[in-house]
């Protein structure tokens, strides 16, 4: 039991470390300029406006993952005076889809400087 709580913990730390680390460099480009962002990220998918007049660089990755069928067996097996008799049972799990997405926004000033940094998703981590 001990091991599987720690191994429970280790994934929880490392989920929770790369998503800092991507606050981290996200962070990092409040105050650059725009043009920096578009020579390395290249053209966003979209902008659109913020309330205040900004330009927003709207950002978007996303993907899938296909969790393949597993099949367990389980077989339970009975004596009756010299007779064996056995049971099996099939147990099926998978055999579906994982969708991953970020969408990252930086909201751009009249100076093209980038002012602020948001995102949203699954997959927003470094």
């Amino acid at each position: 039991m001990k091991i599987i709580s720690l191994l429970v913990l280790t994934v929880l730390l490392t989920g929770c470390q790369t998503q800092a680390n991507f606050k981290r460099n996200m962070d990092t480009w409040v105050g650059k300029d725009a043009q920096g962002l578009v020579d390395q990220w290249g053209y966003p998918a979209g902008t659109m406006k913020a309330p205040n007049g900004n330009d927003v660089y709207v950002y978007q990755n996303s993907g899938n993952y296909y969790v393949p069928p597993t099949t367990t067996y389980n077989t339970t097996a009975n004596m009756y005076g010299n007779s064996l008799y056995s049971t099996t049972t099939a147990n099926t799990s998978g055999g579906y889809n994982i969708s991953f997405t970020c969408t990252v926004y930086f909201e751009v000033n009249s100076l093209k400087k980038i002012e602020r940094v948001n995102w949203q998703g699954n997959n927003c981590v470094a």
